[in-house]
């Protein structure tokens, strides 16, 4: 009971859930103890909890991720370098950044299809934006032979 009540991945809106589908309010505040879950009976309720805690924890596993991924991009340098004296330009060391931007295209799409992306849609929809951009601006280097 302790577990799911003090999950990580609980917020607010989850304690709401949870409070809808026992009938009576539960909150989460620093004065809630284990006394007043013993007063409120919620032992009798653990497969509602229990419920309310997993879907909790796998939202928060699409935060995590989501975060992560943003977080890999944090300082990230294009850098380049002249090309043969030609006045041109050409990015250099690309290929860890190419494996890393596939790998966030394709966890961000499939984040998409999760059914626990429901407070993070806006976030994800707005990274695929941002991840598809990186990857039209390196086709168009690539296309005009600058890689």
């Amino acid at each position: 009971m302790i577990c799911g009540l003090r999950n990580p991945g609980m917020r607010d809106r989850h304690y709401k859930m949870l409070s809808e589908r026992l009938g009576f309010e539960v909150r989460s505040t620093t004065s809630f103890t284990v006394n007043a879950a013993r007063q409120l009976e919620l032992q009798k309720y653990m497969p509602i909890l229990d419920e309310v805690s997993e879907f909790s924890t796998k939202e928060y596993g699409v935060e995590q991720n989501l975060d992560k991924m943003q977080g890999a991009w944090t300082g990230v340098k294009f850098e380049y370098a002249a090309w043969r004296g030609t006045g041109t330009h050409i990015l250099r060391g690309v290929d860890d950044l190419q494996m890393m931007l596939e790998e966030h295209l394709v966890k961000t799409q499939s984040m998409q299809t999760s059914p626990y992306i429901g407070p993070f849609e806006d976030r994800v929809k707005l990274w695929l934006v941002k991840l598809n951009l990186v990857q039209e601006v390196r086709t168009c280097w690539l296309n005009e032979g600058l890689l």
